[in-house]
């Protein structure tokens, strides 16, 4: 027969159902009946997919696969609540058929141990309980199938509004990259529930999602070399932070569980593996950038701060290295850079990268995704730029660089090259030097720069002076026409 007539009252099974159930925790109850959004689910539970395991507790259904959730042995965990919605009465037999959308059993649905479904108060009064060994699973329920089909004895005494609770905590694999729900459904035929049709009442939640708990952050930042000390000092006092790193587990509000624990996840260690430096192993952070100024640390704390730990920017022969790392740690790492009282070397502009290698944890499905190399920030220097795109050495033209100095002290200038293809480009006699206060200096381009190859370069003309304070030109003769060219510059800021 497919009818079970028999019904007992489980004393013994229901308090061993209520002891179960006061041990959870509220946020791991699915109620279906709840009222929630479509953003913010009641009762979702999102678990970390850093923390899903990649071998012995997945599989594949058609050509998905299915991740094992909260393998533990609490019934009380991400069990289902539903309302019956139909009233069971003599002569009547109820049929409640549930369906799993992005997710699959893990195992069979059973009638009896945690993982089966139970009427902890049948009637309504708290005197009648129709306990998991009373059920029947009469469809679907297997390791990987999507459904499921369970019915109560006939004749059996449940109200319409009694709750139904399915055990499915140990039992449910999750489909990567899509929310898993359950709908419950409640029929008076087993054909109508076989088919799906007719249900006399429906609902659904979403019930699992997958989430990365590790999110990672940079905020770059800017430090000022100043013009005032030749670029020897920083404007800021002590340590400035060049950019910080922002490192953060679990989500900014609410909860993520762990896969295969069903704890909270809010520590590094659960989702990636320790930074071994020495080794180059584990979840590393590395700065780079021009190391060859100052002293370069990198410290997390909170509220944020530079510290007094450096980095090891120097090799053992204490040549600069290009690129150092640190292991990763959850908070604010602030990068920063400080330089002694007694600098007298120029401390060199330009951007700093960070990035972060995270190392997943043992059998991890899904290891953190890796930040690659960003700008963290970068130092400037607050003197004048001008950038010249043509000065050229050749002999059918007679070039100059003109610098005026509108201060009342001396200033020192310096060029660089950026040349074309095929070119060499070599610092010439006057490619470093110094203008007198109030000065104007005219500078033959073959002076300023050997040529090898073409003889046209693009050139970047750093004065130390403020802005505005210096004016820049450059003039060029034709030697056969004696026709002249004059092109006065923008200076700017760095």
């Amino acid at each position: 027969m497919l009818f079970r007539k028999t019904f007992r009252n489980a004393v013994a099974a229901l308090l061993g159902l209520a002891l179960a159930l006061a041990t959870g925790t509220a946020h791991a109850v699915i109620n279906l009946d709840a009222t929630g959004t479509l953003a913010d689910p009641d009762g979702t539970v999102t678990f970390s997919s850093e923390t899903f395991a990649a071998s012995g507790s997945s599989f594949v259904q058609g050509s998905e696969t299915y991740y094992r959730i909260y393998p533990t042995t609490t019934p009380a965990n991400l069990r289902i609540e539903g309302t019956l919605g139909v009233r069971g009465a003599a002569g009547r037999q109820v049929f409640v058929r549930y369906d799993l959308t992005n997710m699959r059993f893990w195992g069979a649905v059973t009638t009896t141990g945690s993982g089966g479904v139970a009427i902890p108060d049948a009637n309504g009064a708290a005197t009648g309980s129709i306990a998991a060994a009373d059920i029947t699973v009469e469809a679907g329920g297997a390791r990987g199938n999507d459904f499921v089909i369970v019915s109560w004895p006939e004749d059996a005494v449940i109200a319409s509004d009694a709750v139904v609770v399915a055990m499915f905590h140990n039992n449910m694999a999750l489909r990567a990259g899509a929310p898993g729900s359950i709908s419950q459904s409640t029929y008076l035929t087993l054909s109508n529930a076989i088919a799906g049709n007719q249900s006399l009442a429906t609902k659904s939640k979403t019930v699992a999602t997958m989430a990365q708990s590790l999110g990672t952050s940079v905020t770059p930042r800017v430090v000022t070399a100043t013009v005032a000390s030749s670029f020897n000092q920083l404007a800021g006092s002590g340590a400035n932070t060049i950019g910080s790193l922002s490192v953060r587990v679990g989500p900014v509000a609410g909860t993520h569980l762990h896969a295969t624990t069903g704890a909270a996840v809010n520590t590094l260690a659960q989702v990636a593996t320790a930074g071994n430096v020495a080794a180059g192993t584990g979840s590393l952070v590395t700065f780079s950038g021009d190391f060859s100024v100052g002293a370069f640390s990198a410290n997390t704390a909170s509220p944020a701060a530079c510290g007094a730990t450096a980095l090891a920017t120097r090799n053992a022969q204490r040549e600069v290295l290009e690129s150092v790392s640190i292991p990763a740690a959850v908070g604010t790492t602030s990068f920063c850079i400080g330089v002694a009282a007694n600098n007298t070397t120029a401390i060199p502009s330009g951007s700093y990268t960070v990035a972060v290698d995270y190392a997943g944890i043992s059998n991890a499905a899904f290891p953190p995704a890796d930040i690659a190399a960003q700008t963290i920030g970068r130092i400037r220097r607050d003197g004048t730029q001008v950038q010249i795109p043509y000065l050229t050495t050749f002999s059918g033209y007679t070039q100059r660089v003109v610098i005026v100095n509108r201060n009342r002290t001396p200033v020192t200038y310096a060029f660089t090259f950026t040349p074309e293809d095929g070119t060499t480009a070599a610092e010439g006699a006057m490619a470093t030097g110094t203008v007198g206060a109030m000065e104007t200096v005219s500078i033959r381009a073959g002076d300023i720069v050997t040529l090898t190859g073409r003889t046209r370069t693009a050139a970047t003309l750093d004065v130390v002076a403020t802005s505005g304070s210096v004016d820049v030109a450059t003039t060029q003769v034709n030697m056969d026409t004696q026709g002249t060219d004059t092109v006065i510059y923008e200076s700017l800021s760095n």
